[in-house]
């Protein structure tokens, strides 16, 4: 990929409601056309526990329908709360980097952020689409970043730390960070993940996040875990963190596909008060879908079960006979 193409980024800002503000929190999404109706819930979650913070909403995506502008356009004047829409087009570079196990070409969309973005912001705080805010966003806005390229929350992984062969001994997970744009740009952190990702693919598990972890090593300033709480809806060992303020549901399971785990009420909490809310009418297919799934497995392993002690019954009875 030649690097030049993403300066070249073609963004189509498309402002759904004016904003006016002597100080504004800029929230990025990056996202595909697949994650919609979780953005939706993602930040109609900001929406609902920052009322008394003027934020504007910016979402990289590769395309979206008249139908989902018209219900950001809802969530927009709900919310009294400004989204512009950075349209990347189907033929965006980042389609040639690469993806493996859930992931979509999106994963890299957080390396074009300073480049389609207006030169007069200098912070954002950017967050993945599966995620909720659970609290009040001021305190990790004015956390001081002057002198890193961003803020995140560490986690113990080992292994990419030893295979990205970090110095600094030090990971963090990209869902949740706070960007120093400018030092971001004069550091060239998306120019040399991208060079680094396409150099040594080998050693790339979880895309971009691996190419902006070696580029940075170490050189972030560590955030609160309670501002990125991690979990995994398959597994059952929930990582609690005490006044959780953003929940990540990291992993291939996410809370709107079938399972069993209740973690996942509070996304369709959150959905209900958007205007997405129809989804979770869905929802109530779907657990009847779960139910039947489970019904049929009884009575299949029933089955098994008889049919297993009937040949053991047999078998009893021939040896019976042969004594």
């Amino acid at each position: 990929m030649e690097l030049c193409k993403i300066h070249k980024l073609q963004a189509k800002p498309l402002q759904v409601l004016p904003c006016e503000s002597e100080e504004i929190i800029h929230i990025v999404f990056c996202i595909d056309k697949n994650y919609i109706q979780h953005l939706g819930c993602a930040m109609t979650s900001v929406c609902v526990n920052n009322h008394s913070r003027n934020i504007e909403f910016h979402i990289i995506c590769d395309e979206l329908q008249e139908s989902d502008l018209e219900k950001f356009s809802i969530l927009s004047n709900l919310y009294r709360r400004c989204i512009s829409f950075y349209l990347l087009g189907k033929d965006n570079p980042f389609k040639e980097l690469k993806i493996s196990l859930h992931a979509s070409p999106a994963n890299y969309y957080r390396l074009a952020i300073p480049y389609v973005l207006s030169e007069g912001i200098h912070k954002v705080l950017y967050l993945d689409a599966d995620l909720v805010c659970n609290a009040e966003l001021t305190d990790l806005w004015n956390t001081n970043i002057n002198d890193f390229p961003l803020a995140a929350c560490p986690i113990n992984d080992q292994e990419r730390i030893d295979k990205l062969e970090l110095a600094s001994g030090r990971y963090f997970n990209t869902g949740v960070m706070l960007i120093n744009l400018n030092k971001w740009m004069n550091d060239q952190v998306s120019i040399k993940a991208i060079e680094f990702i396409e150099q040594k693919p080998e050693l790339i598990r979880f895309w971009d996040q691996d190419g902006i972890n070696k580029i940075i090593d170490g050189g972030f300033k560590s955030l609160d875990a309670k501002w990125n709480n991690t979990i995994y809806m398959d597994r059952p060992v929930f990582r609690q963190v005490e006044g959780a303020a953003i929940i990540h549901f990291v992993g291939a399971l996410k809370p709107w596909q079938k399972c069993s785990d209740t973690r996942k009420e509070i996304y369709w909490n959150y959905l209900k008060m958007s205007p997405w809310s129809d989804a979770y009418l869905n929802r109530e297919r779907v657990i009847e879908e779960m139910i039947i799934e489970k019904i049929n497995f009884l009575i299949l392993s029933v089955f098994r079960k008889a049919r297993q002690f009937k040949e053991q019954n047999q078998l009893l009875k021939k040896l019976t006979k042969a004594f």
